[in-house]
């Protein structure tokens, strides 16, 4: 393999702390499927099982959220490179709860849960990267849920993207109605449209159309509520 290709594996956050030579002992055991996808091609779709594991090299994607009882879609745009869900790997749902699609010419790789379950977890490191991972997520989803309850409209608007995003940074984008927002919050149409016009005119979000609510950057609309 090129040394050009070792080196961009090895900047991957699940092989971390491997050396040149435990990589390449890894490589010989698996089988890595490098792929290129094309400009608005779905990786996987919401739902879809979660039985391997794919990084994102190099291009950007968007990973879509649609709620069960279709009451909004969230979008985010995602950097790279990144790991498509690997707590779905494992668990009572081994399901992706997210569709992933790309936005221009992507690479990706994907290792096969067997490969990473007979060859990759013999590896102290990698396996202390992936519990890494987990726990950060299972940490990030607690203290979600022991947040108390918000004050302001404003911030009520910020906790519910905040429960419902996949990473806390970058652009988001909700589809949802007016009255559909303020039932999930618990507040009046009149209340969240005033908290939105309050939040478009700092420039925390904007409203291209109806129906819509863009956030620039999620960590900024969160740093300026707290």
């Amino acid at each position: 393999m090129e040394n050009s290709m070792y080196r961009r594996l090895l900047m991957l956050p699940i092989f971390n702390g491997l050396t040149t030579g435990e990589l390449t002992q890894i490589i010989a055991q698996i089988h890595l499927d490098f792929s290129q996808h094309s400009d608005g091609e779905t990786i996987v779709s919401q739902d879809d099982r979660c039985d391997r594991l794919i990084y994102v090299l190099s291009g950007q994607v968007e990973c879509e959220y649609r709620d069960p009882e279709n009451r909004f879609t969230l979008s985010e745009l995602m950097g790279q490179p990144f790991l498509l869900e690997p707590s779905k790997l494992y668990g009572m749902s081994q399901r992706y709860d997210h569709s992933y699609t790309t936005l221009e010419p992507v690479d990706t790789v994907t290792i096969s849960k067997r490969d990473f379950n007979n060859v990759m977890l013999n590896y102290s490191i990698v396996k202390t990267n992936i519990l890494n991972m987990l726990c950060a997520r299972i940490q990030h989803l607690t203290k979600l849920t022991r947040e108390a309850e918000p004050g302001t409209v404003q911030k009520k608007l910020v906790q519910f993207l905040r429960r419902h995003v996949y990473t806390p940074k970058g652009q988001k984008t909700l589809y949802i109605n007016m009255e559909t927002l303020a039932m999930l919050i618990q507040e009046t149409r009149l209340n969240v449209s005033f908290a939105l016009r309050n939040l478009n005119q700092q420039g925390l979000i904007d409203q291209p159309r109806r129906g819509q609510i863009l956030i620039p950057d999620m960590q900024t609309l969160i740093i300026h509520n707290a």
